[in-house]
């Protein structure tokens, strides 16, 4: 499981990198697009950090406009596709709802399903490059 420290500080540097090439910092506006208003996921991390911690910790030189998939009506399998056309900037989903568009996410859920004992060593041997 991540940790919400984490989060905080690897959000950031993600944006700060993905920015940093020949764009400036300053007066930067950002339209979001993130999960369910329902989910905790977007109470406890997205919201907050979108619109409280980067403004503030930006000092204002970013805005950001923050909405969410329910909000905006949109399926959630739509939101990369509309993310690729401009329609915003930032877009969050989790993984399960993106495997319209990326059937490579499909096997995300696997590890979270082979706990049983048996089915745990087997998936633990799999992975192992020696097959131990």
């Amino acid at each position: 499981m991540i940790k919400p420290n984490f989060l905080m500080k690897g959000i950031p540097l993600a944006l700060l990198g993905a920015f940093a090439s020949s764009q400036t910092l300053a007066d930067e506006s950002f339209s979001v697009v993130g999960s369910w208003s329902s989910l905790p996921l977007y109470k406890q991390y997205e919201q907050p950090f979108w619109t409280d911690i980067l403004p503030s910790d930006s000092k204002g030189e970013f805005e950001v406009v923050m909405t969410t998939h329910d909000q905006m009506g949109i399926g959630t399998g739509d939101v990369f596709r509309m993310l690729g056309d401009g329609v915003f900037d930032v877009a969050m989903t989790s993984g399960d709802y993106a495997v319209a568009d990326a059937p490579a996410l499909e096997g995300l859920d696997v590890p979270l399903l082979a706990r049983l004992s048996k089915a745990s060593k087997k998936t633990d041997r799999s992975r192992s490059p020696y097959g131990r």
